[in-house]
């Protein structure tokens, strides 16, 4: 699971950054949540570089990004 956390006001470049990559993505959006608006979706660990870098190829690269494990997130 991918857990990208922005500022609200960014929130609609990073869906449009993800929907550019080459991967499907079905993101879950939590808006304004108290730390930034936080977009998660399943994602195989060979996603999460070239996402990460097609976030600091538009200015995202002060998102912040963690990975949790599929068990775990469904644990939560």
């Amino acid at each position: 699971m991918l857990r990208i956390v922005v500022e609200p006001r960014r929130l609609e470049q990073l869906l449009d950054t993800l929907a550019s990559t080459d991967f499907h993505i079905n993101p879950q959006v939590i808006p304004a949540a108290s730390e930034g608006s936080v977009v998660e979706f399943p994602a195989y660990e060979g996603w999460v570089r070239p996402i990460c870098e097609s976030l600091h190829l538009v200015g995202l690269g002060e998102a912040r990004i963690d990975t949790v494990a599929m068990l775990a997130a469904i644990a939560r």
